[in-house]
């Protein structure tokens, strides 16, 4: 009994720690599964808002373009009767036609018929107004400064001669000898597009604009006076939407109130006009999470009920979190302790450089990229002139030094992140140069030279005339590195040419391949 009550008492806790194990997974699972389905319904809410707002923008765009081709037809038929027959001889018949063509098209107010001058000549709205002259439109001094004989789609207008608001709509008349005799203006009445917009059934915050490709506005619903002419051309649609494509839906913010509206937008294929329609994003969230209100609710419900049961699984995370986030900021610094210590053993500790055991390890991985991209490889060995007699001198404390700015000097020569610069040992010191000419890989040789001699640190016991600290550079240049090759061959030649620089009174480069005799 003693055993078996034994083995209850540990069967216990397991089985307890199971069943919460259990409950958190169910837990999830039902949060998992309700976020995706929340996550799907709000993506399927919106791409359905964006086609709406694509059909509903591409079915205003087709009216907008019946609209304009009635009436680019109608100002191509006057413009041509003029043309043919004159005006002053069909006069009568124009003004019928005028008439005749208002009655038979709703969106019109008016057409008027206006002179070189701007005066109205003939009007479907008789007689015309002497007075009603519109030199000072826009569309009038377009059409005086441009020949181009296409329809002109104006900005919004004040009428003279009906005092509504007005789209004028216009085409150039010309003499026969192509100059300019007048222009037939058809004006479009605004409250046409007004009662065409209201006849959807939209949000309060919801938005129909016609604009003019140049963003200028034409109509918006809702309507607002301060907004019509406004120009909207540093809206995204203009920036960046209708560059790429003629017509679509995307999301941004509207530029008539900064709201962000889910868009639909379409260019007219035959007019320099734009549609867009645009759908509230924060009402069509508030629509959504009405929806799906009811579901959230439930599901909460029942996620309460399995986290309540599922609290002392997750003290027991909680603990084991913690224990975890301890023993990762322990292998973290151990990382970067370990890290530490190889720097420091890749880095020559007294002048910063990369150390013999970094050069040793770079100089084959130079040579194999030269290998495969047949490209030169160029090793520098470069000693300090007399540094023995220097320490003799001066003390050790000032060699140091001396290899510290001797080291800082090679630093910042011209080179690439493919180089490297390194202490070669004592007072050697090491340039591998990857992808050089070799006049390239001599200038900077030289120009090493010049600037440790530029330092002017005194050495009186130096051998070099000038009595500075100088130095000497042996280079190789090798144009092609073939595959076999060691790296202390090429540090053998360029310690070779080190030799010679020596020999030949030291503050000097000598290139491998010179011939000896020279000098």
């Amino acid at each position: 009994m003693n055993k078996a009550g034994s083995d209850s008492r540990v069967a216990k806790p397991m089985l307890r720690q199971m069943m919460l194990i259990f409950l958190f997974v169910i837990s999830s699972a039902v949060i998992a599964i309700n976020g995706w389905n929340l996550w799907s319904s709000w993506q399927r809410t919106l791409h359905l808002t964006e086609e709406n707002a694509r059909n509903l923008s591409v079915s205003l765009s087709r009216q907008a373009e019946d609209t304009f081709l009635q009436i680019d037809l109608t100002l191509q038929d006057v413009r041509d009767r003029i043309n043919q027959g004159g005006m002053e001889k069909q006069a009568d018949n124009l003004q019928k036609l005028l008439r005749a063509r208002e009655a038979a098209l709703p969106p019109l107010d008016s057409i008027v018929i206006y002179n070189a001058a701007g005066y109205p000549t003939l009007s479907s709205a008789a007689p015309p107004q002497v007075k009603a002259n519109s030199a000072d439109r826009e569309y009038f001094r377009f059409h005086q400064l441009s020949s181009d004989g296409k329809l002109h789609i104006g900005d919004v207008v004040r009428s003279r001669i009906s005092g509504n608001m007005v789209i004028p709509v216009s085409e150039r008349l010309n003499n026969p000898d192509g100059t300019f005799r007048g222009v037939v203006m058809a004006s479009i009445r605004l409250d046409y597009f007004r009662q065409v917009y209201d006849y959807y059934n939209l949000g309060t915050r919801d938005l129909m604009a016609l604009m003019k490709a140049d963003g200028n506005i034409m109509y918006i619903r809702p309507y607002s006076n301060h907004l019509i002419n406004r120009n909207i051309s540093l809206s995204p649609l203009f920036t960046q939407l209708l560059t790429t494509t003629a017509s679509g839906a995307a999301v941004y913010r509207a530029a008539v109130d900064g709201r962000p509206r889910i868009f639909g937008y379409a260019s007219l294929k035959n007019y320099p006009l734009v549609v867009t329609a645009g759908y509230d994003l924060q009402e069509v969230r508030q629509d959504w999470i009405a929806d799906s209100l009811g579901s959230v609710l439930l599901n909460l419900v029942l996620l309460a009920l399995l986290l309540l049961l599922g609290f002392i699984v997750l003290r027991h995370i909680r603990l084991n979190l913690h224990n975890q986030l301890e023993l990762t900021m322990v292998r973290d610094q151990l990382t970067h302790m370990n890290r530490t210590l190889q720097g420091l053993a890749l880095v020559d500790g007294l002048t910063g450089l990369a150390n013999r055991r970094q050069l040793d390890w770079f100089v084959p991985r130079a040579m194999e990229r030269a290998i495969k991209l047949r490209t030169p490889l160029t090793i520098l060995l470069i000693d300090v002139d007399s540094f023995k007699a220097y320490n003799d001198t001066y003390g050790h404390l000032a060699g140091d030094e001396c290899l510290r700015k001797v080291a800082q000097c090679l630093k910042r020569l011209p080179l690439r992140s493919e180089d490297l610069v390194a202490r070669y040992g004592g007072e050697e010191f090491m340039l591998v140069l990857t992808d050089k000419t070799q006049p390239e890989a001599h200038l900077i040789a030289l120009q090493a030279v010049r600037a440790v001699e530029s330092l002017a640190m005194p050495h009186q016991a130096s051998n070099v005339a000038v009595k500075r600290v100088t130095i000497s550079i042996g280079m190789h240049w090798q144009p092609r590195v073939f595959a076999g090759a060691l790296p202390t061959e090429f540090i053998d030649k360029a310690d070779e040419a080190l030799y010679q620089a020596k020999h030949r009174g030291k503050n000097q480069v000598w290139v491998s391949n010179m011939p000896s005799s020279i000098g």
